[in-house]
């Protein structure tokens, strides 16, 4: 009896041990993965990389690392993307990792005039995500003046957006219900 729970507690211990180098090694290859969607975003521009590295991030909490790589990539680049996550992480770094349009109240002026000038960037641009974000804002008012006028301006462009312009036809009465809408 002894024989056999020595042979079967050492069957255990190889296993766990080969379980252990296995996890090694996948974080390890995850890691080199990783870093290489990185280095393919800030040295080639290369946008699916930089969507997958800002993937990454947010799923391991790595929120601090998103701003320096969306800066690089709109100076550098000129990326469409950035402007909007440029946006979004500076309104994350003062609220914990959290996001919402309404915690741009959370900034202080200059923060919020910075975020908000590459919403206002990439919205000229026409990006949809930054058209969206500044409808929203504008209308309701989240850390600054409540501009209907503008507002009503980027509801009537993405109105004849060919992806999402039936939904903000549909809702042109109740503005609010497309706030619920998660694109």
């Amino acid at each position: 009896m002894k024989k056999i729970i020595i042979v079967f507690a050492g069957i255990i211990t190889i296993s766990c041990s080969k379980r252990d180098n296995d996890v090694k090694q996948k974080d390890v290859n995850q890691n080199e993965a990783i870093n290489h969607y990185k280095q393919n975003a800030l040295l080639k521009g290369d946008d699916f990389a930089y969507g997958t590295y800002l993937e990454y991030c947010d799923n391991n909490n790595l929120y601090l690392e998103k701003l320096p790589v969306s800066l690089i990539m709109n100076k550098k680049y000129n990326s469409k993307k950035s402007y909007y996550q440029i946006y979004r992480n500076i309104i994350e770094l003062y609220n914990n990792n959290n996001y919402r349009a309404d915690y741009l109240e959370n900034l202080n002026d200059i923060d919020r005039r910075f975020a908000i000038s590459y919403l206002e960037a990439g919205a000229k641009k026409n990006f949809r995500s930054c058209q969206m974000t500044l409808e929203k804002i504008l209308r309701k008012g989240y850390g600054i003046k409540k501009n209907t006028a503008k507002s009503d301006s980027l509801y009537s462009i993405l109105e004849k957006d060919s992806a999402i312009g039936r939904i903000y036809l549909e809702n042109r009465n109740n503005k609010s219900k497309i706030d619920n809408i998660v694109f």
